[in-house]
């Protein structure tokens, strides 16, 4: 099928074709429960939101760099998120898969959400978080991320001294006692 076909087929208008027939959308993706075994085009830019929840996927091969709401990939097979998705300006919600690492999360969200994954610890995980960051119902051993801000900060794992609102200073600690730790050997 032609890029038109399938953009015909799925519903998606207002777009562009990129030379690397990556497309740009100006507007709204939605994949949401259509037994898709994987992605059908190679985005670019989604301006509004994306969504390829319920599905089989088991990559997100082919989704955009750049989304300017919400990204939804919930309930689906992944294992990872490694696949290009630097910057969501909504919320990006990856729970309810099979998901063992962060790595190749994007760089900047509004909100994070990778509850109920097989997730055991935080390396990769976004940098900046403008909203919330859930990481509850996984397999963490430890709280301690590269995270730089972030909002809200929800995990199933207790640590002395860690609630939901003062992470930022929290992790901060953990880092410096890990340093010491080390150089104190």
């Amino acid at each position: 099928m032609s890029i038109k076909e399938i953009c015909e087929k799925y519903k998606i208008i207002n777009y562009e074709i990129n030379e690397d027939n990556t497309i740009d959308v100006f507007g709204n993706v939605d994949l949401w429960d259509k037994k898709l075994n994987k992605i059908p085009l190679s985005f670019n830019k989604v301006t509004g939101n994306f969504s390829c929840s319920y599905n089989n996927l088991t990559s997100l091969e082919g989704c955009p760099k750049w989304v300017g709401g919400d990204f939804s990939c919930h309930y689906n097979k992944l294992s990872d998120i490694d696949y290009g998705i630097q910057i969501v300006d909504g919320n990006f919600y990856c729970n309810n898969n099979k998901i063992t690492t962060l790595k190749g999360s994007p760089k900047l969200v509004g909100s994070f959400s990778c509850y109920k994954n097989k997730i055991i610890d935080l390396k990769g995980c976004p940098k900046y978080i403008k909203g919330n960051f859930d990481c509850r119902y996984n397999s963490i051993k430890t709280n301690v991320s590269n995270i730089k801000s972030v909002g809200l900060f929800l995990t199933s794992l207790k640590e002395d001294g860690l609630n939901s609102l003062n992470y930022e200073d929290w992790n901060k600690l953990q880092k410096r006692k890990l340093f010491l730790k080390k150089i104190i050997k």
